[in-house]
């Protein structure tokens, strides 16, 4: 266990998958004993930066308080993100251990930070969010310059979103949405022009057994997130665009309500005051085209 001037970190030496995910919701888990979790200020839900070697993606923090000071228990998604193996074989309790003797397994320690993302917001963890770690892949020709991006249909289906919304990508230095479309399943991925200008984290045969879906962004996007190719992203469906739909499917409520509402007045109200009924259909209108509107910016 260690510390820099900058910010802590501790380096755990072995590897374990989680068996168990409680309380997940919907997002992948580290899990640390409790004095690592104090080494690093953090708690149940803190998100942690993982890093081994070149390689690193965000997880959210889960205290285990059967695990020793050197251990760190990871999923699945996690391990194969930063380049460690997506199952683990073995016999008993399995494994990955960093020997600096032997080098048993792993090549380095597991390094782990607290990170500089907080966490969903209030609204994402009321709508129960979903979230897919993607791998960077530069844009397509056809979407150079365009501010989108392309998912995989099964990672879109994962995330809950349809081409045309927005999807919320979450990395260790921002987060951005931007409208997501719909990747072409016949799309070999990755292209040549990621190893010739990109150097990938992990090692190169890591990648032609990848399951991890792949996402494209536009360079720009990628400058906004402060992000590379080959590097792992969080997504997942944007919070604020799923509320703008919902309350664009008010709109037809409200207006007919507004116009019920001046028709049933009793008589003796509208007659003294006769700007009433207008008044009532008159902001019924504008609530529907504020409504309207939202939905429309919702997906620029």
């Amino acid at each position: 266990m260690q510390q820099s001037a900058a910010a802590k970190f501790i380096d755990c030496h072995r590897v374990r998958p989680t068996r168990t995910r409680p309380g997940s919701r919907g997002t992948f888990i580290a899990r640390l004993s409790p004095r690592n979790a104090g080494t690093l200020g953090a708690w149940d839900g803190t998100y942690l930066n993982v890093t081994y070697n070149q390689a690193s993606v965000l997880a959210c923090l889960s205290v285990d308080h059967t695990l020793d000071n050197d251990t760190v228990s990871l999923d699945q998604t996690l391990r194969q993100a930063i380049c460690l193996e997506k199952i683990m074989q073995g016999l008993g309790i399995k494994e990955l251990v960093y020997d600096p003797d032997e080098q048993i397994a792993l090549e380095y320690p597991v390094r782990i930070r607290r990170s500089r993302f907080t966490g969903p917001s209030f609204l994402a963890r009321m709508l129960k969010q979903q979230y897919q770690v993607c791998i960077i892949h530069h844009a397509m020709i056809q979407d150079m310059e365009t501010p989108i991006a392309r998912m995989t249909p099964r990672s879109m289906e994962v995330i809950g979103i349809q081409p045309g919304d927005k999807v919320k990508l979450i990395g260790e230095k921002g987060s951005k949405s931007i409208r997501c479309l719909s990747l072409d399943t016949d799309s070999e991925l990755p292209l040549k022009t990621m190893y010739n200008y990109f150097t990938p984290p992990c090692p190169v045969d890591t990648y032609q057994a990848l399951t991890l879906p792949w996402i494209t962004l536009d360079l720009q996007t990628r400058l906004d997130l402060k992000i590379k190719p080959w590097q792992p992203i969080i997504a997942a469906r944007d919070p604020l665009h799923v509320l703008a739909w919902e309350l664009g499917g008010l709109a037809a409520a409200v207006a007919l309500s507004a116009l019920g509402g001046a028709v049933v007045l009793p008589k003796e109200v509208s007659t003294q005051y006769p700007w009433l009924p207008g008044g009532i259909i008159a902001t019924g209108f504008f609530v529907v085209l504020l409504f309207i509107l939202i939905k429309i910016r919702s997906r620029i």
